[in-house]
């Protein structure tokens, strides 16, 4: 997924911030926030979720997404995430996420679907352990 520089600036100046303390914030040195509003540089995904925590917007909102295609970038960067992470906390952050979405079209009054949920995140977490 490519940084839009002139979002990040945008970002930047919204939010009141400057560039130290954006770095300090993603984990990164005042040096690479200025390469990433250049153009000089594109951060790897992980950094670029550290910048979107760090000034409290989306990824998205950082990002040039085409129009006709946003679901599968975002689905490519949320794929490159995970490859970077150890398997246990990819793992981890899957599980979670199941549990999560498996929440919204449960019934809750029914004990069944709570297990069924924590049953399929149990398995996602199990999964990437053997990975």
């Amino acid at each position: 997924m490519k940084l839009s520089p002139k979002k990040l600036g945008d970002k930047i100046k919204f939010a009141g911030m400057t560039k130290t303390t954006v770095a300090e914030r993603a984990g990164t040195s005042p040096t690479m926030i200025s390469k990433y509003l250049k153009g000089e540089h594109n951060p790897r995904p992980h950094r670029l979720a550290d910048l979107a925590k760090a000034l409290r917007v989306s990824v998205a909102d950082l990002c040039d997404l085409p129009a006709d295609d946003d679901f599968s970038t975002v689905e490519r960067l949320v794929l490159e995430t995970l490859e970077s992470l150890s398997d246990e906390r990819a793992g981890k952050i899957i599980a979670t996420e199941i549990k999560r979405l498996a929440a919204q079209f449960v019934d809750h009054d029914n004990p069944l679907c709570e297990t069924l949920c924590d049953l399929l995140a149990a398995g996602a977490k199990a999964q990437a352990k053997h990975h």
